[in-house]
């Protein structure tokens, strides 16, 4: 049993809806933990972690409450003390903690520092000393796994430990210390009797050995505790005895996993799922598996046959059938979509896998870790890209103000409905005019794209990326020039570009936050007016959280009205606030949005009605 079976088993559980990882190292529990909501912090950019922080500065500024929180992070005791003491303040009632690395089983794996070679470090001891201390707390550690550490809200006996803390000391009195199970008796804990028992499904497989569902229910058993060879044998007698495709196809499946992660049978593993292409041609989970194996495979040609296996599926399957009784880790419909994104560059169709990334971040809701490395190959391909929902036209009725012309758009461009926004403030203005400081993208994730395509705005954009300049004067048909909006006086700028003094719309979307905050300085505010300014904060990422207030009152000092504040692509990145002029926009339409309260607001539902 390993952890991440553990963790999925507790979320399952308790129906977890929020869940929280300190220490995500190579990403692989954190990819494969099942939870709605995840967020993983790690101070390494190397990681996939939502936040690049220590644990500590992460709880410092953090607001959330989770229901499973998995400690992984620094492995000195003080630390691991210090996080569960943390974690224990954002757990939600019902909540569980868990800590890997509790059990060493040799002295040199847990001397601090680390020396290299293998190494838990000496978690146990801030387990032990947890043990000793709160008697509202119920501490066990599962002997799996290097021990997994389970901790929650409830009641125990306090340790009297009356000798030192020394790894000799743990070695003699492991099961004490860590209050050691074994992982039959966690299951028991948490899995139904009638269902897993072992000696009810043993009782009922001596009974009737040739029953299709006896052997899986004994190779189900077994897989959940991590015994892969006593679970092979299981699904492969179901799979030889049953006369339900679907019932064989998961066992093969199920069959694959289980050689896949004992790692010495990689021919046995394309054997079985070969099997499960002919056996179920139209379900898409032996295609994803088939094509992540040959990735995984890494010789000659196998990224060409991955490629292929993933774009033969996206042909002939269904790619949201009907759910297999058990989680196989299909992630849904976008998963053949995201193998070929993914093998169609190693195969050098580079735009073709371009194209594909961007489609699946705007088409497809994506677990974040599969977002994550959407976005992370996109900008190895130099792309500037964020996560977004788009606005497309089945999305009309749904709109708080129907601005004119609203009914003609199909669909946006910006990353948080800005360009809907600044339409919806001026109700649908034509011929509108705008200043665009950090243009990104001449489309993608672009606020004036759709202005100047269906609307009819002039203005002019910059940025400092040559690229994404040269983008732009190739796509689109206002200019965008390559300067530094910081150097510019703009008074004589926008003079020379014949700009009015009352401009449409202002963008101001640069990086780092004290960049945007310059450049806001620099605005010529005492000679000209923007109707509407979306302004970037990057609030939920500025180390100081200094700039938003700054960006604020000097708003305000000028008269501009703060519309909505706290705006996100999703539910938890506040960066920007919108703002108006109000000599500028109409009253009706501004009260009609007005929403300043504190709370993080996700673009789309601020924008639409639910």
């Amino acid at each position: 049993m390993k952890r991440t079976e553990i963790i999925n088993l507790l979320i399952q559980n308790i129906d977890a809806k929020k869940y929280l990882e300190i220490g995500v190292s190579d990403g692989t529990n954190f990819s494969n933990v099942k939870c709605d909501y995840k967020i993983g912090v790690d101070p390494s950019t190397e990681t996939s972690a939502n936040f690049h922080l220590t644990s500590d500065e992460f709880f410092e500024r953090n607001e959330e409450t989770f229901d499973v929180i998995f400690v992984d992070g620094l492995h000195h005791a003080d630390q691991v003390y210090r996080d569960v003491m943390n974690s224990l303040k954002v757990l939600n009632e019902g909540g569980y903690i868990v800590c890997h690395d509790l059990n060493p089983v040799e002295e040199q794996h847990q001397i601090i520092p680390y020396q290299g070679g293998a190494w838990n470090g000496d978690c146990w001891k801030a387990f032990v000393m947890l043990r000793m201390e709160r008697d509202d707390l119920e501490m066990y550690t599962v002997d799996a796994d290097c021990g997994c550490g389970i901790i929650t809200r409830g009641s125990q006996e306090l340790l009297n430990l009356s000798y030192p803390m020394t790894y000799h000391y743990l070695d003699q009195n492991r099961k004490e210390l860590l209050n050691l199970i074994s992982p039959e008796e966690f299951l028991s804990k948490f899995v139904d009797n009638k269902q897993y028992g072992l000696s009810e499904l043993l009782h009922n497989y001596v009974y009737d050995p040739e029953n299709a569902e006896n052997n899986f229910s004994l190779g189900l058993y077994y897989d959940g505790i991590g015994q892969t060879a006593s679970a092979l044998s299981y699904y492969l007698r179901c799979a030889e005895r049953s006369n339900d495709d679907l019932l064989k196809y998961e066992c093969l499946i199920r069959g694959a996993m289980c050689f896949d992660k004992q790692g010495t049978r990689n021919f046995t593993v394309k054997s079985l799922l070969l099997h499960t292409l002919a056996l179920c041609p139209h379900r898409p989970e032996g295609y994803y598996m088939m094509s992540r194996f040959h990735e995984k495979e890494n010789k000659d040609g196998s990224w060409n046959e991955s490629y292929t296996i993933a774009s033969i599926g996206l042909k002939v399957a269904d790619l949201n059938p009907p759910p297999l009784r058990t989680d196989v880790d299909y992630p849904g419909e976008y998963a053949l979509h995201f193998r070929k994104a993914l093998t169609s560059w190693h195969c050098g169709l580079c735009e073709e896998s371009r194209d594909l990334f961007l489609e699946l971040l705007d088409k497809y809701e994506m677990t974040p870790s599969f977002r994550q490395i959407a976005i992370d190959n996109l900008k190895n391909m130099n792309v500037n890209i964020k996560p977004f929902a788009v606005y497309t036209k089945d999305k009309f009725d749904r709109l708080k103000v129907k601005f004119d012309g609203a009914e003609n758009i199909s669909e946006n461009y910006s990353e948080a409905y800005q360009d809907m926004f600044v339409l919806t403030m001026l109700n649908g203005k034509r011929n509108g005019t705008y200043l665009e400081v950090g243009a990104g993208n001449a489309f993608y994730g672009n606020n004036t794209a759709l202005l100047e395509k269906e609307f009819g705005w002039k203005g002019v954009a910059l940025d400092v990326d040559e690229g994404f300049v040269t983008a732009h004067t190739n796509e689109r048909s206002n200019p965008c020039l390559l300067r530094d909006a910081t150097k510019i006086n703009y008074v004589p700028f926008l003079n020379g570009l014949d700009f009015p003094n009352e401009i449409d719309y202002l963008q101001l979307d640069c990086d780092p936050p004290e960049v945007t905050y310059k450049i806001l300085l620099s605005m010529p505010f005492d000679t000209h007016k923007f109707a509407v300014i979306t302004y970037e904060h990057d609030y939920y990422c500025d180390e100081t959280k200094s700039f938003q207030e700054k960006s604020r009152k000097y708003l305000e000092s000028y008269g501009y009205v703060r519309v909505v504040n706290n705006i996100s692509p999703d539910d938890s990145r506040p960066y920007e606030d919108w703002w108006v002029h109000p000599d500028l926009v109409s009253s009706n339409i501004l009260n009609q949005l007005l929403d300043i309260s504190d709370e993080t607001k996700k673009a789309e539902k601020y924008i639409l009605i639910k």
